[in-house]
């Protein structure tokens, strides 16, 4: 099989070139599912992990915000920060 290969690449380069023993063949090959299933699974944990850390820090800007608004003697009762804040409170507690 190699030599057959050998031989027709040679018959190739003789009228295109030299050329023809750097060409890749045209053979698709299937992907490796063992190695991309864990990685495409790594790539989305890490992304949930960072929209996570996201919704955190803004959470934190927001009451950030809140208190300084209140501090300039703006209530803010029943906003959503207080939301926000009571699921930061829980998830500090954990």
């Amino acid at each position: 099989m190699l030599m057959e290969e050998a031989r027709r690449l040679g018959v190739q380069a003789d009228e295109e070139g030299v050329h023809v023993y750097l060409q890749q063949p045209n053979v698709r090959i299937r992907p490796n599912s063992r190695f991309l299933t864990p990685t495409v699974l790594g790539v989305q944990q890490a992304n949930k992990a960072v929209e996570g850390s996201e919704m955190w820090r803004a959470c934190d800007r927001e009451l950030e915000m809140d208190s300084m608004l209140r501090d300039k003697s703006i209530d803010s009762s029943g906003s959503r920060s207080e939301k926000c804040h009571s699921r930061h409170r829980k998830k500090t507690e954990i």
